[in-house]
């Protein structure tokens, strides 16, 4: 059963004083970094032994930019895997990147 009485509430406006501190704030934010390593290999399927895939190219970017060209300069990098098939990328904020392979040896399939 409902109770059907109105109630007041005291939310009427009232003056007050705003007081402003000064004080300064030199707390700044440390923004945790890392990077992402990738080492490409390829395998022809015949040998069984996998090859480093030297020259292989990489964007890697922040997953909540959208692309890589919406990313900020130091939420993305660039990479090219050296002849051990080994890339790294630069220091970049903490969070879920994308790796996009933009290039590698021909008839070795590209990793999206």
């Amino acid at each position: 059963m409902l109770d059907k009485t109105i109630h007041e509430v005291g939310a009427d406006p009232k003056l007050y004083e705003v007081e402003h501190n000064l004080t300064s704030n030199d707390v700044t934010e440390q923004v945790i970094k890392g990077n992402v390593a990738i080492i490409k290999h390829t395998d022809d399927g015949e040998t069984k032994i996998e090859t480093p895939e030297k020259g292989a190219s990489f964007e890697i970017y922040l997953k909540s930019a959208g692309s890589y060209d919406a990313a900020n300069k130091d939420e993305r990098d660039t990479i090219v895997c050296d002849e051990n098939g080994f890339g790294q990328t630069k220091d970049m904020p903490y969070g879920i990147y994308t790796v996009h392979q933009t290039s590698g040896w021909e008839g070795s399939p590209l990793f999206l």
